[in-house]
């Protein structure tokens, strides 16, 4: 039987337990979903994400209900998660300061890589594909949420779990590899399709460089701030050349 027990009781302990990721991201979704439901609307195309509309792409192989039962997934492992935590919520034992402190130490993290960006002069990684301000919060929203996913929960934790159980190697050696692989695999991930960059050797060092950098975000302070993280970070990146402030 679980208890309150089951979720660290300090703050940096708790913020990186995933129940507590989870309920800092979902608001994140749902902005998502609605500014993407407004920046779509009566069009004839939809705007996404890359990453997730790489993931809505491998629901295709279920024909034309795969946009429902990728909703139905995401909402099944809320679900799943919640129905592992239901005491803590059923009780009330979120803790809503250490939420707020989530958030807050993220535009910290934030923070920390635009500074060391800026000091190798490289801050403006990102060339927005529209002018439309709002159109790229959406998608720095979703950059946030669907790229940790993928590179930072999803790659990261498989490839650290195959090489400490199945290969036997060390943990510590495995996480570091999983965290450089990530890296360069999400910063290739940039280059790929109609709205993707010119590949340099110099954008693609930065970025796998930005991805450890959140990669390490995940595995010492957890998904949400990570996911937090990155929003705020690419939120900057595109505010800035949109609003005509580059010099």
């Amino acid at each position: 039987m679980m208890s309150n027990l089951d979720i660290p009781q300090t703050y940096f302990s708790a913020s990186r337990n995933l129940l507590y990721s989870l309920v800092v991201i979902f608001p994140m979704i749902f902005l998502y979903e609605l500014l993407g439901f407004i920046n779509n609307f009566d069009t004839n195309y939809q705007i996404r994400n890359g990453a997730d509309a790489l993931i809505r792409q491998v629901f295709t192989i279920f024909g034309p209900n795969s946009e429902l039962l990728y909703g139905l997934s995401l909402f099944l492992i809320f679900c799943a998660v919640g129905y592992k935590y239901r005491h803590t919520l059923l009780n009330d034992e979120i803790n809503i300061k250490f939420l707020v402190l989530m958030i807050i130490e993220s535009l910290f993290w934030c923070s920390g890589l635009l500074i060391i960006m800026k000091g190798v002069s490289t801050l403006f990684l990102a060339t927005p594909i529209s002018v439309d301000l709002l159109e790229q919060f959406y998608l720095s929203v979703g950059a946030g949420i669907w790229e940790e996913l993928i590179f930072r929960l999803g790659l990261i934790t498989v490839l650290a779990y195959l090489m400490s159980s199945i290969f036997r190697y060390g943990k510590t050696f495995s996480l570091l590899v999983s965290l450089i692989f990530s890296g360069a695999i999400f910063s290739i991930f940039h280059y790929i399709g109609a709205y993707g960059d010119i590949f340099t050797w110099h954008t693609f060092i930065l970025r796998a460089f930005a991805g450890v950098f959140l990669g390490a975000v995940f595995l010492f302070r957890g998904l949400g701030i990570s996911v937090y993280t990155h929003i705020f970070y690419d939120m900057v990146l595109v505010s800035i050349p949109v609003m005509g402030l580059t010099s």
